[in-house]
């Protein structure tokens, strides 16, 4: 015992040093030509919930889908669910008979006696079998061209049963792996079984003497196992490691890192390619080329997935999602009532009952303005609904922007998917719907973008510098509530061109309406025709029309010189003044006349009010004060208070009536007037001037 746990820690170790000299393989995005847009949301009507397996019948014409314990049968033609099959137990694998006769149910069987597998007849989908020998029954294998199917045993182990008696195994493989058997699968010749379990070892079992020919040590668990439809190569997968070996010999091929968790492989029928299902940042759906194991496409799917499938006859595949979704990935248009007989105005190969175009115009309803019912409503696209062109002119920069918009009925699902991709708190945020985006962006070719789109619009004397594309899916989403049935996702594709020269009014611009939209993606889901069609020059909308259809001749478009903007008030008055300079002059001059005559008036009156200063003289006043209540300093002989000092305060005012001279006569100011005199009792002041003056004045004949 100790020496098989000391050679296994010696070849645990020797693996570890050989994995972490591998290098990780990079994300390559190759050509467009294989891409698997986004094709549409399945919704079961059972109220179902968490679906988690999937498969495809081996025609391609079913698809099986567990529920947790509840499966779910669905048409892939018309994608419509045709019956519910309530297990009992939660369901681990599925898988149909080689020729889709029957429809075998792994379970989970973790008490003896217990359910493990439940068979059902395909034409009537009642139960023909059971198998109770399993604890949990993860994966089936079928053996190519026979009624025999192999499954996990409760001896971590597996047997092999034939479909119509399931109780009793005609083959055991048992007796090396020490935990649960977590993968298994025959080869195409029946030769070889191969088996991976939690005990971290892979086996190569020979079918007719039940011994193992080639065995692998991994060290980890097992996720998922498969040989090739060639039968040359054996692929399985542990945490973020793919390792390839060669059947039967068991030969080295490839180790791979991967950019992140691996948790399931399916081959391509024709053995040629690889598909890895990879939890990273976001789940990833890379393929592989077997040849030497680079990287053909990988698929950002945007949402939580728990299993994928592969269609065997169509380019299509379908993941489940943990909800009660399911979501198809399709590398051409779903068209499922194509070529069905019935009435088909708008000529599209599908009768109008199928299209939701009953008025023949090439749209379905949802496109076109609400209708009453019983109202004419013919061929009403909604301009704000179908898809829209606009082209912006500034300078040389031509930026032109292709938008489209799913209907209610698409984004309602996607919207619901993309609430839970990051958290479960109902609202699609920034981070989710950038998920989102790159998924439904997926495919986008650049090159062919910009080339379709430099034909399709062209200037005259301009030639091309530059073309730049980008995609934007984020509008409809971000801040939506996860059960909004209303709200409609847009789609945009941004692509820049840049001339070598302006573009000037006038000029003249064709554009061609067959321009192809993005092709191999998700734009295929959505009509392209008719649709609107705005340009802009500058800033202002120099063209406008709707609806415009794909089979419409070239438009030429002419967008003449900008007319003359309205005159602003400046130059309205400006020109005013220029047609009638005579009247704003003469207003002037008025206007400085009256100014300078206002002047000279009233510098006249300030002139005469000094005049009327200068005539003023002063004269002295006496101020008599009463000393009653107050103690006199100075008494008189007879009793009589005098004044202390003498009043010298001297007043201002005008000629006052005349007044009996006192012994003191006060000294007033007063204006001179002609032909008077005022008599003070003593012989007037001024000297010569005033013994003059008064002569004057009697020599008039005054007493």
């Amino acid at each position: 015992m100790s020496e098989n746990s000391g050679a296994f820690v010696g070849i645990s170790l020797c693996l570890a040093l050989l994995f972490s000299s591998i290098p990780l393989i990079p994300e390559v995005n190759a050509g467009t030509e294989e891409n698997y847009p986004f094709s549409g949301s399945l919704q079961n009507p059972y109220s179902l919930s968490g679906s988690s397996e999937i498969t495809y019948s081996s025609d391609g014409s079913l698809i099986a889908a567990a529920f947790n314990s509840n499966v779910v049968i669905i048409n892939t033609q018309y994608r419509t669910f045709i019956k519910d099959i309530s297990i009992g137990n939660k369901i681990l694998s599925l898988a149909f008979s080689d020729d889709d006769s029957s429809l075998l149910v792994g379970l989970e069987s973790p008490f003896m006696s217990t359910l493990a597998m439940a068979i059902y007849d395909t034409s009537t989908w009642e139960r023909i079998g059971v198998n109770e020998d399993g604890k949990e029954v993860s994966d089936i294998s079928i053996l190519p061209n026979t009624p025999i199917f192999a499954s996990a045993n409760e001896n971590n182990g597996v047997s092999e049963y034939y479909i119509n008696d399931s109780t009793n195994a005609i083959s055991t493989f048992d007796g090396q792996h020490t935990t649960d058997v977590t993968c298994l699968d025959h080869s195409p010749n029946g030769q070889q079984l191969v088996t991976g379990g939690e005990d971290g070892n892979v086996f190569l079992w020979n079918r007719t003497s039940t011994l193992v020919d080639v065995s692998w040590q991994v060290g980890f668990s097992i996720t998922d196992c498969s040989i090739s439809p060639d039968g040359t190569q054996l692929a399985w997968i542990t945490n973020s490691l793919l390792q390839v070996r060669s059947v039967p010999e068991g030969e080295f091929i490839t180790t791979l890192n991967l950019v992140g968790t691996a948790f399931q492989l399916e081959w391509a029928e024709n053995g040629e390619e690889l598909w890895l299902l990879i939890e990273s940042s976001t789940e990833l759906l890379s393929i592989f080329d077997t040849t030497d194991y680079s990287t053909i496409k990988t698929f950002e799917l945007g949402h939580q997935v728990t299993k994928f499938a592969k269609s065997p006859t169509i380019s299509e595949f379908m993941v489940t999602t943990n909800t009660g979704i399911l979501t198809a990935f399709r590398e051409d248009a779903w068209e499922p009532y194509s070529g069905l007989p019935g009435t088909d105005l708008d000529g599209d190969g599908t009768p109008d009952i199928y299209d939701g175009d009953d008025d023949g115009d090439g749209l379905g309803d949802d496109f076109e303005y609400s209708c009453d019912e019983g109202s004419d409503c013919h061929t009403h696209p909604h301009p704000d609904l179908i898809r829209q062109v606009s082209i912006t002119i500034n300078k040389n920069k031509i930026i032109i922007q292709d938008k489209y918009q799913m209907n209610s009925s698409i984004s309602a699902p996607i919207r619901e998917l993309a609430s839970s991709a990051v958290s479960s708190d109902g609202y699609v945020s920034q981070g989710e719907a950038i998920k989102m985006e790159r998924m439904f962006c997926s495919g986008t070719n650049a090159n062919q973008i910009s080339l379709d789109w430099n034909e399709a619009v062209k200037f005259d004397n301009s030639a091309i510098i530059d073309t730049t594309v980008l995609c934007d899916a984020k509008l409809g989403l971000i801040d939506t509530e996860k059960h909004d049935s209303r709200t409609r996702i847009e789609l945009r594709w941004f692509i820049e061109i840049t001339l070598a020269n302006n573009v000037d009014r006038p000029f003249n611009m064709t554009f061609d309406p067959s321009v192809s939209p993005p092709m191999h993606t998700v734009v295929q889901n959505i009509p392209i025709s008719p649709f609107t069609l705005t340009l802009t020059h500058e800033g202002n909308t120099v063209y406008y029309q709707t609806p415009i259809h794909v089979n419409s001749p070239q438009l030429s478009i002419i967008v003449q010189a900008p007319p003359d903007p309205d005159p602003t008030f400046v130059d309205i008055t400006l020109s005013w003044l220029e047609n009638n300079f005579l009247i704003p002059l003469s207003v002037i001059v008025v206007s400085s006349l009256v100014i300078i005559i206002g002047i000279r008036r009233r510098n006249k009156l300030l002139f005469e009010l000094e005049e009327d200063e200068d005539d003023f003289i002063e004269v002295t006043s006496r101020r008599r004060v009463s000393n009653r209540g107050q103690t006199p300093e100075i008494v008189s002989s007879t009793g009589r208070a005098q004044p202390m000092q003498r009043p010298q305060e001297v007043t201002r005012s005008r000629e006052q009536p005349a007044k009996r001279p006192t012994k003191e006569p006060a000294i007033r100011r007063v204006k001179k007037v002609p032909g008077s005199v005022t008599q003070t009792g003593e012989a007037p002041r001024g000297g010569r001037m005033g013994l003059f003056r008064t002569w004057c004045i009697l020599g008039q004949g005054r007493p």
